[in-house]
């Protein structure tokens, strides 16, 4: 069952008006107002223009989880970002944290994160790095 409050704040917050957001949703103009007061429950196929307006997750609009961000595709990700999801969902944040450690510490020097390209100062170990009381690192001579 869609969030009908949820649904109303979202609107509002991505500045839609009834009217507006009808359009983008291909739904009648009443049928916004039905929705945010739980008079009536969209479509699989309506919840799912919704997640796509709203960048936010089908999951998120029925209430199943309190985070809206959508989902990762896998496709999207190289293998060392699967593993790392994969163990964050199986709630192994101890396991995702070694990947990412094990990712960071790769024999060539590069690391592969964001979408497999190397980052910037390839080719540097992390011997002649320092991490600064923020968490960043700083090159050292």
């Amino acid at each position: 069952m869609l969030q009908g409050k949820r649904f109303r704040e979202l609107r509002l917050k991505n500045q839609y008006t009834h009217e507006s957001l009808s359009h983008a949703l291909n739904i009648a103009v009443r049928m916004v107002g039905k929705y945010e007061t739980g008079e009536a429950d969209p479509s699989s196929a309506v919840v799912s223009r919704m997640a796509d307006v709203f960048n936010v997750s089908t999951d998120y609009l029925l209430g199943r989880t309190d985070d809206p961000t959508p989902p990762a595709h896998n496709s999207d990700l190289n293998p060392d970002e699967q593993a790392i999801l994969a163990a964050l969902r199986r709630d192994d944040p101890l396991t995702a944290i070694k990947l990412i450690v094990q990712t960071l510490d790769k024999p060539d020097g590069r690391t592969t994160l964001s979408g497999g390209q190397p980052n910037k100062g390839e080719g540097e170990t992390r011997a002649n790095q320092r991490q600064t009381s923020d968490g960043r690192l700083n090159q050292q001579p």
